[in-house]
């Protein structure tokens, strides 16, 4: 292998801002640490800083903090105590904040100085931040309450609902395309996903367990995640949506959502986010906030990563407890309970499917979706017995072949035995 590096990439690589961008592990934490810290360079920094993007401040920062690492100590004090006040302001004023903006804007400051080496006793801050006071509970949608999302919800947005309460995936992943979306084939107990592997002997023969989707495919943080067969069947209902729209197939290298129309221009997140928003409210699930409540019980899109969360974690498994722990938190995208356990807990996606299947009668919301679902479980579960059953009549058979050839063997042992002892005898006489 030859590698070679130029002055550009050397360059590029040592901005603070692009040190930054490279600690973020997934797509989703980038464009949330980086609305973050524009809030905090902006806006809690804006009198102390002289850049006029948000590079130029990115690098003031860094090279102040270099030359003086007592000044950051007091920025970055300044702004937890003036969160702080905040966060022991009445609940009805319109100043106050929760105790969990901490979360919000000091890990991005510490990715930025970390990032670029700069030396801050990271404790010293932590050991200023206030006692969690907050009464406010916040839990993942039911399933009822996704039953009625679905009840006014068109095709693509159907699609969209039980994608996420079957996956988990986050907001920020839903810019997947077309090609991204697989059906997963079980045949011979073995199970089939990749384009080169699903045959036409497969797609007649197989059955669909569940679906794969393939999110974050343009990043070095590429994941998968897994859909019911509920949401498959949903995903070709808007599949003939679209075609009534456009006239034609979606093509693989096509945005999966799109905007309403008949051009394909990919919709937005922040779309997605809103048409849930109309979705949910017109399903009397989310009523205006009243005074002095700062956010909604459920959470709009993590409401259903916290009903996949729950509903996966709850569902029964042949695995040990600890095992299906880290299998479901890969699910979740998460890299298991600890960070090492994606160097020494490998697991093959065969095996994150055997344990989603577990799951996919808890994760389906439709009734008729869910009988079938616990039927197809318990017809799995009789053949896994009746396999069992088999095996064990067959161990039971070649035990008594087994008893019977001992038999024969002492037998004729004892024959061979008794011939030389005449024989013997016989001579002794002699």
């Amino acid at each position: 292998m030859v590698l070679k590096i130029n002055v550009e990439s050397v360059i590029e690589a040592s901005e603070p801002i692009q040190l930054f961008y490279s600690g973020c592990k997934s797509p989703a934490t980038k464009d949330k640490y980086t609305q973050s810290l524009k809030r905090v360079i902006f806006e809690f920094m804006e009198e102390i800083l002289t850049g006029d993007t948000f590079e130029s401040r990115a690098n003031e920062i860094v090279a102040r903090a270099m030359e003086d690492p007592k000044w950051i100590t007091s920025v970055l004090i300044a702004i937890v105590d003036g969160l702080k006040k905040k966060t022991e302001l009445p609940s009805d004023d319109p100043d106050f904040l929760k105790t969990s903006c901490f979360d919000n804007y000091i890990p991005p400051m510490k990715k930025l100085l970390d990032m670029n080496d700069v030396p801050v006793v990271w404790k010293k801050i932590y050991s200023m931040y206030p006692e969690n006071h907050s009464d406010e509970e916040t839990r993942g949608y039911g399933r009822g309450e996704i039953k009625k999302m679905l009840k006014s919800a068109n095709a693509q947005d159907s699609a969209s609902i039980l994608i996420a309460s079957s996956s988990g995936i986050r907001l920020g992943a839903f810019d997947f395309r077309w090609k991204h979306v697989k059906p997963v084939y079980e045949i011979n107990g073995e199970y089939k996903w990749e384009d080169q592997d699903v045959t036409e002997s497969i797609t007649k023969k197989g059955k669909v367990v569940c679906g794969l989707i393939v999110i974050y495919s343009d990043s070095e943080h590429r994941q998968f995640g897994f859909i019911t067969p509920e949401a498959l069947e949903s995903i070709q209902d808007y599949r003939t949506s679209w075609i009534q729209q456009i006239g034609r197939e979606p093509q693989p290298e096509q945005p999966f959502l799109k905007q309403e129309g008949i051009l394909v221009k990919p919709l937005q997140i922040k779309s997605l986010w809103s048409h849930i928003r109309k979705i949910v409210v017109s399903a009397g699930l989310r009523d205006p906030l009243v005074k002095g409540k700062r956010r909604h019980e459920i959470p709009l899109m993590n409401g259903f990563r916290r009903f996949f969360n729950r509903t996966n974690k709850e569902s029964i498994s042949k695995d040990s407890v600890l095992a299906q722990l880290i299998k479901k938190e890969v699910m979740m995208g998460h890299t298991g309970l600890i960070s090492l356990d994606k160097n020494y807990f490998k697991l093959h996606m065969s095996e994150l499917v055997e344990e989603y299947l577990n799951a996919v009668p808890n994760l389906t919301i439709s009734d008729e979706f869910r009988l079938r679902a616990e039927n197809s479980r318990l017809q799995k579960e009789k053949e896994a017995i009746q396999t069992s059953s088999e095996t064990i009549d067959k161990l039971w058979d070649n035990i008594i072949e087994l008893q019977f050839e001992v038999k024969s063997l002492r037998a004729s042992a004892q024959t061979k035995y008794d011939d030389e002892l005449k024989e013997r005898t016989k001579s002794i006489t002699r």
